[in-house]
């Protein structure tokens, strides 16, 4: 689980199940209409680089800083191309009860 300084998307989480050779599944807390758990239809993960889908809001491209922070950018689809939005997160401890 990780939260972000930024509004949106404030919580993310990724998941992939030990032993399991399929690809990285996630979710965001989505604040509109509701806030609710929204999936992530696109979720790519290597050492050192991470790019998913933010709901159907856009794209997010980062790099990622050891195991405890991320740091990127969003590119919403109602924003002129070029233009991005910077995002970082910090990972929260894994025994939080979400």
């Amino acid at each position: 689980m990780w939260n972000s300084d930024n509004n949106f998307p404030e919580y993310i989480n990724f998941h992939r199940l030990e032993g399991s050779f399929s690809d990285w599944q996630g979710k965001l807390l989505s604040i509109t209409p509701y806030r609710e758990w929204t999936s992530n239809t696109s979720v790519q993960r290597d050492t050192t680089t991470l790019h998913f889908d933010v709901g159907a809001f856009g794209t997010f491209e980062s790099s990622m800083v050891g195991d405890a922070a991320i740091s990127g950018q969003i590119q919403l689809l109602n924003i002129p191309a070029g233009i991005k939005i910077p995002w970082n997160a910090q990972r929260l401890p894994d025994d939080l009860p979400f």
